[in-house]
């Protein structure tokens, strides 16, 4: 063969390495694209759901509205990814949802999804399941955001239930493990009860899911310790979104959950709490005089018109 001949298929070889490599560059590229543009519009969904989340009714007490934001969640996504028109494809896409957490002060509520006769997916509310966990025929119920010093005991023997900050009831029990590193515990509780609800109606939702083609077997995530810490700081929402298949190959798995916070301003909250002497005071959130934060107002006005009195100590 002559030299010029091997210099010519030496040429060829090497453009069509060139191409080669010039045409999966760009289609990685356009797949990592398409996967940041899936994540803004989840991102942008689960924004626009949470600012639905709470509300105040009308004593201006917190409210957890978690059929609003569900609903403008499924709303929001389809509009960020062109389907709100197509009701086949908004339905389809709830199949790659399996639940929705919404976390509650003193409790949670999983949303997912079931199926009637006709095939219908039809999205359902658990009842609020409590952060709780029995020891020794003792249930210690746990609390989220400015109640996460609290804690609820009943003692299934007799019936008595008592609440107060953990502090003050460490001493009434004291061989309990709760009590020796209790925020310690208390997450761990959280955290072991949600996962555990999670695992449960997830795997019920593969079931759901192959009644519509879907093989995808979901499951729950790995959730990171920092984002567990934002989901059971305060009321919040946290959706999962897996097994979507984006981009030309079967093997373009779109998975991850998104969590976002209710951005309660507690700077503006107010506490009454009554005294020995009867007389009811409002305090701010970091009062040191305040115990009780079961009764929380949004304003000094609607405090006062429960009868409450400005504490002096803290002046609010």
């Amino acid at each position: 063969m002559k030299l010029s001949n091997i210099g010519i298929i030496f040429v060829i070889v090497f453009l069509c390495l060139i191409v080669g490599t010039d045409t999966k560059e760009r289609l990685l590229t356009a797949v990592t694209n398409q996967k940041l543009k899936i994540d803004q519009q989840l991102d942008n969904a689960i924004d626009d759901s949470i600012a639905n989340l709470v509300e105040f009714d009308s004593t201006d007490q917190i409210q957890v509205n978690k059929e609003l934001a569900v609903e403008q969640f499924y709303i929001s996504l389809a509009a960020n990814m062109g389907i709100l028109d197509n009701k086949t494809k908004r339905e389809l896409l709830k199949v790659y949802i399996p639940v929705i957490l919404v976390t509650d002060i003193d409790g949670f509520y999983i949303n997912y999804n079931v199926t009637d006769n006709d095939k219908v997916l039809r999205n359902v509310w658990t009842g609020k399941i409590p952060y709780s966990v029995a020891e020794n025929g003792i249930i210690y119920s746990f609390f989220l955001g400015s109640q996460k010093e609290y804690v609820r005991i009943l003692n299934t023997n007799n019936n008595e239930i008592e609440e107060g900050s953990w502090q003050e009831l460490k001493n009434k029990y004291p061989n309990s493990e709760i009590f020796k590193h209790f925020d310690e515990y208390r997450r761990k509780v959280i955290i072991n009860k949600i996962e555990e609800q999670m695992k449960l109606y997830i795997n019920q939702h593969n079931r759901v899911a192959s009644q519509y083609g879907v093989t995808y077997n979901f499951s729950v995530p790995v959730i990171s310790d920092d984002d567990w810490n934002r989901t059971i700081d305060d009321i919040s929402m946290m959706i999962m979104f897996q097994g979507y298949q984006y981009g030309t190959s079967r093997t373009m798995i779109y998975n991850r959950y998104a969590i976002s916070g209710a951005r309660i301003n507690k700077q503006n909250l107010y506490y009454i709490q009554e005294e020995t002497d009867g007389k009811k005071y409002y305090h701010k959130e970091d009062c040191k005089l305040l115990k009780d934060k079961t009764n929380v107002y949004t304003t000094k006005k609607e405090a006062a018109k429960k009868g409450a009195f400005m504490c002096p100590t803290c002046k609010p």
